[in-house]
């Protein structure tokens, strides 16, 4: 694990432990005990996850992809490799809300909501479209000046544009599979405006620190985004503040530009105090780093423990119907996140041994999962 990464992953595999919590705490935590003076402040810590995990996706995909920008132009094995990870996520994002795990079941059994919730945009689909959108242009655009400020505006107009998109009927204009990725309708948790802004910051972070780590001057870079991150959650925080009686200027708080500053002062923060942890630190072996290194087979899999019907034609989560306390959920979300980390480790050491084999093992899983779906 090289140093100059070994903070992105340590970052990741935080945001990634603390989702698996988000998740539990979400689904189980009984209803009165949410009326606790402590959980708008827990509510706030857990709203941080998913900006942190969008931000250092385009962080990480800008770092290690510099060095396979010719491979990824040439269509050599880096860019199918590149391609077929983000499919992977992509189709790993709607996955995970097939009511059904055969076409033919859907059309005969879905109820209109469950193929609303199929339609919906969650993190997975955010990050994949991202993703895209970074490769792409990066295969098209050469210079690194025209590619990043092109990011940079592109993350601006997101974010200020987020208002309009909020209040706009992208159903009228598109069918709904598709606005779904304009707006947040039809459970969609994560369309562009504003999420892809965290993304699009990302990268261009990412670019900033590269600039600087090849100049020795990495440790200024962060000690300068450590005090922008408090200057915008600071600033954000006092507008929101400000505004909060004032409801009717913007209906949802998630588009208003200054809480997604805000929120991204707080990722500026966090990136910063991971990257001083890591130079302290030898974080080689770490059972944290093994779960972001498999950050998507621990998000899929914590899922169908607590989603599918696993159980007696129902869920785990179904199962509890928010009866838990705070105890119960700490222990649930323990138990869970020791099962990750084990799980992580046991595949990244099989994948490491048997390297070809276990992608090759994976996408015959896929496919044959596809052909199931398809047949059924």
């Amino acid at each position: 694990m090289k140093s100059r990464l070994a903070f992105v992953d340590l970052m990741r595999g935080m945001a990634m432990l603390v989702m698996i919590e988000v998740h539990v705490v979400n689904s189980m935590l009984n209803a009165m005990i949410r009326h606790e003076w402590w959980y708008p402040i827990l509510n706030f810590i857990n709203g941080m996850v998913a900006p942190s995990f969008i931000f250092i996706s385009g962080f990480a995909f800008v770092l290690a992809s510099q060095k396979k920008l010719d491979a990824f132009r040439s269509m050599k094995y880096d860019f199918w490799r590149q391609l077929g990870r983000i499919l992977f996520i992509w189709i790993i994002g709607y996955q995970l809300h097939v009511p059904y795990m055969s076409l033919k079941n859907i059309r005969q059994y879905a109820s209109q909501d469950e193929i609303l919730a199929l339609y919906g945009i969650d993190v997975l689909q955010c990050i994949a479209l991202g993703l895209m959108a970074l490769f792409i242009t990066r295969l098209i655009i050469k210079s690194d000046r025209i590619y990043f400020g092109l990011h940079a505006a592109a993350g601006a107009v997101i974010v200020f544009f987020a208002p309009l998109a909020y209040s706009f009927d992208f159903t009228a204009v598109f069918p709904v599979p598709v606005a779904v990725y304009f707006t947040h309708i039809y459970n969609s948790n994560f369309p562009i405006f504003p999420w892809l802004g965290f993304m699009a910051f990302g990268a261009v972070a990412a670019h900033l620190f590269s600039l600087a780590h090849n100049t020795g001057a990495d440790g200024r870079f962060m000690k300068r985004l450590l005090a922008l991150g408090v200057i915008l959650s600071a600033a954000g925080g006092a507008m929101m503040y400000a505004l909060s009686d004032m409801p009717h200027v913007i209906k949802d708080i998630r588009a208003w530009p200054h809480f997604f500053f805000a929120r991204l002062g707080i990722v500026f923060i966090l990136l910063a105090a991971c990257y001083y942890y890591a130079r302290r630190r030898d974080l080689n072996g770490s059972l944290l780093l093994d779960a972001s290194r498999e950050t998507l087979l621990v998000y899929w899999l914590h899922l169908q423990i607590l989603y599918r019907q696993l159980w007696m034609n129902a869920s785990l989560v179904a199962h509890v119907d928010r009866t838990f306390g705070i105890i119960q959920c700490a222990l649930a979300t323990l138990l869970i996140i020791a099962l990750m980390l084990a799980t992580a480790r046991l595949w990244g050491g099989i994948k490491m041994r048997y390297e070809y084999a276990g992608r090759t093992a994976v996408w015959a899983i896929v496919a044959g999962c596809g052909v199931y779906f398809f047949t059924m």
